[in-house]
């Protein structure tokens, strides 16, 4: 699977505290050596949604969406605390 980010995903990353962001990278290269997202604990598909995802590191949320083309990319798309990481994603 590829996996991509955007750019305010990068920059939120930054802010993240140093534990996080070796846990997103690490989990970022795992999701590159699957074929299906929820082979990888923590991470769920949100209810009422078809290509969302969630991956939960702590107090933590990554908010991740699964294009289905020929090749599978993964984009990481927002990083936040659980009580304001909801209000953003998924974008609607």
């Amino acid at each position: 699977m590829v996996v991509r980010s955007t750019e305010q995903f990068a920059k939120e990353l930054k802010k993240c505290p140093r534990e996080i962001q070796i846990d997103v990278i690490q989990v970022l290269e795992k999701i590159e050596l699957v074929e299906d997202l929820l082979l990888i604990s923590n991470i769920k598909k949100l209810r009422g949604f078809k290509n969302y995802y969630r991956y939960k590191t702590g107090p933590w949320r990554i908010g991740l969406e699964l294009l289905k083309n020929t090749v599978k990319v993964c984009i990481a798309r927002s990083i936040g605390p659980r009580g304001d990481f909801y209000k953003y994603f998924p974008p609607v």
